[in-house]
């Protein structure tokens, strides 16, 4: 049974105090003003930035400079969890809640702030966060002039055309880390100028981001017979060369000898081949759970809190 969407009334619990207001970090100050130099009915434009560099908060920024010119902003995006991380880091920006609805379904999110089931579809709100998946099934928000795609690598997709095609006087931003597709396309077919926001290296040199250490074992997954399909692997293929004993136990006990207490996530190749990782960390006694694309949004919120 789905929990009830939260009510405030008098008697609720007290709100936890707003978080402190974002700033802007030098990168995003100069990617914010490079994109409004670019500006132009129906400009097209790619932003890449590594996973860390704060893209949500970017495209916050422009939000927020687009409504002070009197527009109406769309973001799209695919998940859950980046419905609610938009929605909410919009309120963080200065954006009143009043002001950002949401195209879901039934319009409800796990609140990021509250952390309760809250309806916030609000069609009359300047700013709509969407659900691509509910998006292409609905007649799209009037007057939008500007349309903000997150993980826009997926954008050569139909339902990503048909709001462009809807919006031919808006202007575009996208953003990813991995301006390409699975396959090997890239963009050019949707967007028209390329804006690198920053680096890894920059980054790390910046403090923002740890450099990473890499760790191997002599135990590998023997990859050999693995056939590619559209240039990557072939999934089942894959699952059955690395969902093995010796190979899902050996991550344990490196966790063990390099990570010994430090929360963890594990990539893994499909749902089995999660669900058996985390068997095995349970096993030794390591609190682990596995969520994947099909997890309830609840339960998955949920664990991600955990």
């Amino acid at each position: 049974m789905n929990a009830p969407l939260y009510h405030p009334s008098l008697f609720a619990e007290p709100e936890p105090p707003p978080p402190p207001p974002v700033v802007l970090r030098h990168y995003q100050t100069s990617a914010v003003a490079k994109i409004d130099a670019a500006r132009a009915p129906g400009a097209r434009l790619l932003c890449v930035a590594p996973t860390g560099a704060g893209k949500t908060t970017i495209f916050c920024a422009l939000t927020v400079a687009e409504l002070a010119r009197g527009g109406k902003v769309l973001v799209i995006a695919h998940r859950e969890e980046l419905i609610s991380q938009a929605y909410g880091r919009l309120i963080t920006s200065g954006v009143p809640e009043h002001r950002v609805g949401v195209i879901k379904a039934d319009g409800v999110i796990v609140h990021p702030l509250t952390k309760r089931r809250v309806n916030c579809a609000r069609p009359l709100a300047p700013v709509q966060v969407a659900s691509i998946d509910t998006l292409r099934n609905r007649p799209k928000p009037p007057g939008v002039t500007l349309v903000i795609v997150d993980e826009c690598h997926r954008a050569l997709a139909k339902s990503y055309r048909d709001v462009f095609d809807a919006y031919p006087q808006a202007v575009h931003v996208g953003f990813t880390a991995t301006p390409y597709r699975g396959d090997g396309r890239g963009l050019g077919d949707v967007y028209r100028e390329l804006l690198v926001v920053t680096t890894p290296k920059a980054l790390m040199a910046d403090g923002y981001l740890s450099e990473p250490r890499v760790f191997s074992h002599p135990k590998r997954a023997d990859l050999s017979k693995v056939q590619t399909v559209a240039g990557d692997y072939d999934q089942e293929q894959l699952a059955e060369a690395c969902d093995r004993r010796e190979l899902v136990g050996s991550i344990v006990e490196h966790w063990h000898r390099h990570l010994e207490g430090v929360r963890t996530v594990a990539f893994s190749v499909n749902v089995a081949h999660a669900e058996h990782i985390a068997e095995e960390f349970r096993a030794a006694g390591i609190p682990a759970e596995a969520l994947d694309g099909e997890t309830h949004p609840e339960e998955r919120a949920a664990i991600l809190a955990r």
